[in-house]
């Protein structure tokens, strides 16, 4: 005998049943001490023994902390949030009845789901002391309609894994920001005096980054459409190298080490400002930037090696600055250095903008001993030649002076 169709039917509404109550019981409301979520301030984020929440709704009964679960927040009166415990949390609601809530932790805090979402018009503070942060899944640190006002300040580490997002937040880092695998900067503004890295295929999204320490983008990582201001240590190694749409001011101090690249075509920018005081070395990279900007006094460093040297090709506009001092290049010999060697530094023959471009804007520091040479600036190229230094020359001259003379004896 065929199972009746109302067996199934039944089984169906049983699992409906089962997985609404599940998702539902999956939901936590902030009470804090006052027991009212609705009102609830500051206190402590326990899992142990802090009894501050309410289940599935603002009236639910008082429970502590069950990990794994989606906390929401409702309270008007906002106020500090202390998480002392390691926690593992679903997601975080901030509703936009909500105060401003700040939260503090030193301990290691692993957000997934949805990540932080915010609607309320009062900001929102992480503050991260020497712990662990971290963002997995598609998690965003920062979402909905109010999440340019969620702000993360970190001493720690912050980790961004998987497909997650650092979302519109405000991060301010004085310690260690990963994203990895294919994580995304989001439209984040970061300010960093620590570490921040790009590895994977993580992308820096349209994110603003304002870097002070280290600055690095490895493997396939990409910039996206960030807008980068460097005053620390920029770097771009392994196969990073799509950088088309992103801009870079290169400020006083900054150092943009593209020495590290691997990619085979080079790398690719948008636009580069390289001020007074700041250095670009390419390495033996070629590096294709749609607008370049030299501003007096900054630095260019190459190395020439027995394959050529470094190469800056620029596609659409280049802006020199004429002046004593002009743009610095420095020669690194690895290998490569002989005299009579011709090699091109900077070509804007694709450029339908140059200004100011010519032999002055440029000088060349000491090549090693026993070698000069000189810039100049053949249509549109920027031109190295190497030659031997003129002591060198007369001494080759009067060394060979004796051996003419006694072979003319000998004959």
């Amino acid at each position: 005998m065929p199972p009746s169709p109302y067996i199934g039917r039944i089984a169906i509404v049983a699992a409906m049943l089962i997985s609404a109550s599940t998702l539902h019981a999956q939901i936590l409301y902030w009470a804090g001490g006052s027991g009212n979520p609705l009102t609830a301030g500051g206190g402590i984020w326990d899992a142990n023994t802090t009894v501050a929440w309410r289940d599935n709704s603002p009236t639910g009964s008082l429970v502590k902390w069950t990990q794994n679960r989606t906390a929401i927040f409702t309270g008007t009166a906002g106020g500090a949030v202390s998480a002392n415990d390691s926690l593992s949390i679903d997601a975080i609601q901030i509703d936009a009845s909500a105060g401003a809530f700040t939260f503090t932790t030193s301990s290691l805090v692993t957000i997934g789901g949805a990540g932080i979402s915010n609607e309320s018009t009062a900001t929102q503070t992480i503050n991260l002391n020497l712990g662990i942060l971290t963002f997995t899944g598609n998690a965003s640190a920062a979402a909905g309609s109010q999440g340019t006002k969620v702000k993360i300040n970190g001493d720690g580490q912050i980790w961004f894994n998987s497909s997650s997002t650092a979302g519109a937040v405000e991060l301010t880092n004085s310690g260690d920001v990963s994203f990895t695998e294919n994580s995304s900067a989001g439209t984040s503004r970061i300010a960093s005096t620590g570490q921040v890295s790009f590895v994977g295929t993580a992308t820096a999204g349209a994110a603003t980054i304002t870097n002070d320490g280290a600055l690095s983008f490895d493997e396939d990582a990409r910039s996206g459409a960030a807008a980068i201001t460097n005053r620390g240590q920029l770097s771009i190694s392994g196969n990073a190298h799509l950088f088309g749409t992103a801009s870079i001011s290169n400020l006083t101090l900054g150092v943009i080490d593209l020495s590290g690249s691997t990619a085979a075509a080079g790398l690719t920018l948008g636009t580069l400002t390289n001020t007074a005081d700041s250095t670009l070395n390419l390495g033996s990279t070629r590096l294709q930037v749609a607008n370049l900007n030299l501003i007096d006094g900054n630095a260019l460093s190459y190395n020439l090696g027995p394959a050529g040297t470094g190469l800056i090709e620029v596609t659409t506009s280049i802006i020199g600055n004429p002046t004593a001092e002009g743009t610095v290049v420095t020669i690194n010999d690895t290998g490569g250095i002989y005299a009579g060697r011709i090699v091109s530094l900077l070509d804007w023959s694709a450029a339908t903008t140059a200004l100011g471009v010519d032999s002055t804007d440029f000088r060349l520091e000491p090549l090693p001993a026993g070698f000069t040479g000189t810039l100049r600036v053949q249509g549109t190229k920027l031109v190295l030649e190497v030659l031997p230094e003129p002591g060198t020359a007369l001494l080759a001259l009067l060394g060979a002076l004796p051996l003419a003379a006694l072979r003319r004896r000998q004959r």
